[in-house]
């Protein structure tokens, strides 16, 4: 191996998930492809596209009713599974002569294949953290075994030798529960995949038309709102706004993924005609349906916590479309950081949001779109990662 060269082993549970989450993982992934070179990069584990499974709301609702005894179970399963997956990873790879330099892994709860495998290889370990579990697991969704979650969790951050995180509230909250200097930590926030929104205006509007021709809403002030049903997306406020213009005849909503919230949206649409729920989509129709439409809308509920990095928002730059979306966290954060304070909207209401896409489609947005144009200059995966790339390569 060349001196200087980064060999990286990505492992990234995140690449079997089937809701559209996974966009994160396959970004980082194409842009560490991108700027290290495909032969010097290995995955686990091999990526999936799960936009054509269908989810199985049955299974998911029993895993809400036996989630405790499911706890306990994944933890003794995970305890021993670390071991046997990362001896089978380690196995492989050397198989391939191929010895990482780095580790950059997200896993699930009481995974810790990752740390296993840094120390087979001594390479050094980036661990991911996109929400702090002890609060999102034992505080939120009440599930058991909290202390040894906790000690799950300070055991990856501990054994990291650097923990990247997407927000800074997500750093703060873990930093803050567990006593630990922020030194150890770095803020990348999510972004959105270059090689995915390629095509010039001209073919922009095209694809805009052809779309809007095959569902019929030519003439519509189309609102689109993307990525999982998560009740905390503000599904149910998503539906109230509908419900609130539901007469004013220009303006449509248009619904692209599943999750939690299937049976809100499913609920809606059988009482009323200006909703289209397409439900889980590949990546490709996301993007064209985003270039169908006029507005995006991310209407999350106000919390204390919110330490997300938004997908969603991401993708919206990436197509070039405005979005009104809640003035907290990151949403806020980045948009007054970019001098795009106007869309933001105060709370998740159901009457705040219908006058503020009332507004919009009224409003100019020549300014507004060449703002985005910028934005989507610096927001993309390969520029995040880089960032990332940079740290890692001080770690040689």
């Amino acid at each position: 191996m060349i001196k200087g060269t980064i060999k990286l082993l990505y492992i990234n549970d995140e690449f079997l998930t089937s809701d559209g989450s996974n966009s994160h993982a396959i970004g980082m992934l194409h842009a560490f492809e991108d700027i290290l070179g495909s032969a010097n990069i290995r995955v686990y584990p091999t990526p999936e596209d799960g936009s054509t499974k269908p989810i199985n709301f049955k299974v998911q609702q029993l895993h809400k009713v036996f989630k405790n005894i499911l706890q306990i179970i994944r933890y003794f399963r995970k305890r021993y599974s670390s071991i046997i997956k990362s001896n089978k990873i380690f196995t492989e790879f050397k198989k391939q002569n191929f010895i990482p330099t780095h580790i950059v892994a997200r896993s699930t709860i009481f995974d810790t294949t990752a740390i296993y495998l840094a120390k087979k290889f001594n390479a050094k370990l980036i661990y991911e953290i996109n929400s702090p579990l002890y609060y999102e697991c034992g505080v939120i969704q009440k599930k058991p075994l909290l202390k040894e979650m906790e000690r799950w969790e300070r055991q990856i951050i501990e054994n990291a030798d650097l923990v990247y995180t997407v927000s800074s509230i997500c750093r703060d909250m873990l930093c803050e529960h567990y006593k630990l200097s922020s030194q150890n930590f770095i803020v990348i926030p999510n972004g959105y995949m270059k090689e995915l929104y390629i095509e010039t205006e001209m073919e922009k509007q095209k694809i805009r038309n052809e779309i809007r021709q095959l569902e019929h809403l030519e003439d519509k002030y189309i609102i689109v709102f993307i990525g999982s049903l998560k009740i905390w997306h503000g599904i149910k406020s998503l539906c109230e706004v509908a419900e609130l213009l539901e007469n004013n005849k220009n303006i449509f909503f248009l619904v692209l993924g599943d999750g939690d919230g299937h049976e809100l949206i499913l609920d809606y649409i059988t009482s009323h005609n200006n909703m289209l729920f397409k439900g889980k989509v590949d990546l490709q129709t996301m993007k064209y349906y985003l270039y169908a439409a006029d507005l995006g809308i991310m209407p999350y509920a106000s919390k204390d916590y919110f330490y997300f990095s938004p997908l969603k928002m991401f993708e919206m730059i990436g197509a070039g479309i405005p979005f009104v979306g809640t003035a907290i966290g990151q949403i806020e954060e980045l948009c007054s950081e970019w001098g795009l304070e106007e869309m933001l909207i105060k709370n998740n209401e159901a009457s705040t949001i219908a006058t503020a896409i009332k507004d919009w489609t009224e409003k100019d947005i020549t300014e507004i779109k060449r703002k985005i144009q910028h934005v989507r200059q610096n927001t993309d995966w390969n520029k995040r990662t880089n960032i990332l790339i940079q740290k890692m390569k001080q770690m040689l």
